[in-house]
């Protein structure tokens, strides 16, 4: 799989800022802390054999350009000695483990560095007391919703740059930096260490099959961590709850950058945070995950529950086939936020082989309580810029993209806000559920406080199934009890393609907050209202809702056809959903390929916006999908 990574290789510069997945890269190190990552004569100081001194066996030099020295210890997996002067590029040590907790020391003042060359088979490393405390601001930029905190001497663990081209590893095919696990379990365990950075080799093979494991690392209890240039195949064995990695307790700014992950288990990303502590933000930035029709593929993406604020996934590709690694279960999840986490964002990302795609559910009172103030899950959460795919064929209730379920939780505290926005959503297999399902039940007296808002996505199901009991959008009545009122529905567009007589809308009750207008729906599909009888014109809907004034049953035209969804950008020659659009710019300024691409008024419907005297993206010869990240070499750049 890491040789299509190579078809597109971005040697010293850094990623371009809408760049989707994982793209090997000569550097990513970012030594002066400028934001600006692989500098020549800057950045490629670290781990390069030239420059240093000899310091009682270390390699000393002043890496972070603050005017104190860090010790570089060396480590040659195949060629080193541990012993008590090992350290030195000429002298290295033999094995991680040893230069970490024997060579390196952490009450001098000085960072650590470890650089490593040749294939090494630690098991459970530990990585010695972290770094030296202190952190820096990095701007936002790009997609990046905040701004990060990076450490500013960190413990480091990376590839070594043995051959001097100012190159490392992976991208740098003539240096080897391996960890190999075959037969081992987890990699390392982190939980406890602070402010260190990992980056630059491969990491391969483990796999530990116990319930409840981490096979890259366990980050529990720690801080100021960054990890970046790497790539992970196989390193997670298909039974029991194994994840990729784990954070939890009092964890705080997480960094994964530009990183590579095939087959991680079945989660690749989980989280539980309790209500005591400290948690958040992390930051997931051109990841690339995969998975292929062998066992170990990720079944949910990535779960967190509990007190975490701020999580961001920007600019990757998920495309895993999820449901070969379980055939007999019917519901695969991508994104699943769970009890109380908040502020969640996820922008300009493919995300494919998932029956479910974004699942939110509530959490019980006395947990999210926490003793304090009630929390409520996904208050401010974003889902923003990204084509979303259903490519399997899951045959059941399940396949949506965003669903809200209450999974037996007393739900006083459930969902508060949640923006949809300037998504691709299609299939290119049979689907069930396009667009979300809300089967949220709440069982107390307590009125539901948030907001769900859909606005300029583009939807289209050129073939699904069951097509009276499915529909784009499905507000289920589940039970008793107090339900959701509050809907946004504007400017997006519906259509099933050549489909015919196909159910586009059914609520199971009447939501008393129901704003939707400037819709373009599908003519041929019909609509019910507070679980009515079946109206087949959007008149009849228009009288039943009292909305959709504005809105329009008509067949848009896109720039690669709508059968095919080859390209789903709008064309230029549009009849449909051209300039019809309603101006929100209190919701969004952004469409699909970009930020600040809405005017200021004469919005076009759905995800894209056609720019005057601009043509549309070319299409990519690669795939055929313009807007596909199908990502295995992290190509796309939309």
């Amino acid at each position: 799989m890491r040789w299509l990574v190579a078809l597109l290789l971005l040697a010293s510069a850094p990623l371009l800022a809408q760049t989707r997945g994982y793209v090997a890269r000569a550097n990513g190190f970012d030594l002066d802390q400028n934001g600006t990552v692989g500098e020549v004569g800057v950045d490629d100081l670290i781990c390069d054999e030239v420059g240093g001194s000899d310091v009682s066996n270390r390699y000393s030099e002043d890496l972070f350009f603050d005017g104190t020295a860090e010790e570089q210890i060396f480590v040659d997996c195949s060629g080193g000695t541990d012993n008590a002067t090992c350290g030195l590029p000429g002298t290295p040590c033999l094995t991680l483990n040893y230069a970490l907790n024997t060579r390196a020391t952490t009450d001098d003042g000085q960072a650590d560095v470890i650089c490593f060359k040749n294939t090494c088979t630690p098991e459970n490393l530990v990585l010695g007391g972290g770094g030296i405390a202190g952190s820096y601001v990095r701007v936002k930029s790009g997609n990046e919703v905040r701004d990060t905190r990076l450490p500013t001497e960190p413990l480091v663990l990376a590839g070594w740059d043995a051959d001097g081209d100012n190159s490392y590893p992976p991208f740098d095919t003539d240096d080897t930096s391996v960890l190999e696990g075959t037969g081992l379990t987890r990699v390392l365990d982190v939980g406890n260490t602070d402010y260190f950075e990992i980056a630059h080799f491969d990491v391969q093979n483990y796999s530990d099959s116990s319930f409840n494991s981490d096979t890259f690392g366990n980050f529990q209890a720690s801080q100021y961590q960054n990890l970046h240039d790497m790539e992970w195949v196989n390193i997670a064995d298909r039974a029991g709850d194994v994840r990729w990695i784990y954070i939890g307790d009092t964890h705080e700014h997480m960094v994964l950058e530009n990183n590579y992950v095939e087959h991680g288990g079945v989660f690749i990303i989980r989280g539980f945070y309790d209500a005591t502590g400290v948690y958040g933000p992390v930051l997931v930035k051109n990841l690339t995950a995969v998975g292929d029709d062998v066992s170990g593929d990720s079944w949910a993406f990535w779960d967190v529950s509990g007190y975490l604020t701020g999580a961001d996934f920007v600019d990757s590709v998920i495309d895993v086939d999820a449901k070969t690694w379980d055939p007999a279960l019917t519901q695969h999840i991508g994104f699943q936020f769970n009890n109380c986490t908040q502020d969640l964002n996820v922008v300009n990302s493919y995300i494919a082989g998932f029956s479910t795609h974004f699942q939110i559910k509530g959490g019980s009172t006395s947990f999210c309580n926490g003793g304090g103030p009630g929390r409520l899950t996904c208050d401010d959460c974003l889902i923003d810029r990204n084509e979303i795919v259903f490519d399997t064929n899951y045959g059941s209730l399940k396949g949506k993209a965003f669903g809200l379920d209450d999974a037996g939780f007393d739900e006083s505290k459930m969902v508060v806000d949640v923006i949809i926005t300037n998504n691709i959503i299609y299939n290119v297999l049979p689907a069930k559920m396009m667009m979300f399902i809300n089967d949220e039940r709440r069982d107390d007296d307590t009125a539901f406080p948030g907001t769900l808002t859909a606005v300029n996505n583009t939807v289209i199901s050129t073939d699904s199934l069951n097509p009276t009991t499915r529909s784009f959008i499905w507000l289920e009545a589940d039970g008793a009890g107090i339900r959701p009122q509050n809907y946004v529905l504007k400017n997006n567009i519906f259509n099933f393609g050549s489909d015919s007589g196909r159910r586009q809308i059914n609520t199971e009750w009447a939501p008393s907050g129901w704003d939707s207008d400037n819709n373009v729906w599908d003519a041929t599909a019909s609509y019910i209202w507070n679980g009515g009888s079946v109206r087949t014109t959007l008149a009849d809907w228009q009288s039943d809702t009292g909305g959709d004034d504005n809105s329009a049953e008509c067949d848009p035209t896109f720039v690669g056809g709508l059968e095919s969804a080859a390209d789903l950008h709008l064309a230029a020659n549009d009849l449909c959903a051209l300039d019809n659009g309603a101006t929100l710019l209190t919701v969004t300024d952004s469409d699909y390929d970009g930020p600040d691409n809405r005017p200021v008024n004469n919005w076009d419907i759905g995800a894209d916006e056609v720019e005057e005297g601009e043509d549309p993206p070319a299409p990519d010869p690669g795939d055929g999908i313009v807007l596909s990240g199908s990502g295995l070499d992290g190509s796309n750049t939309q």
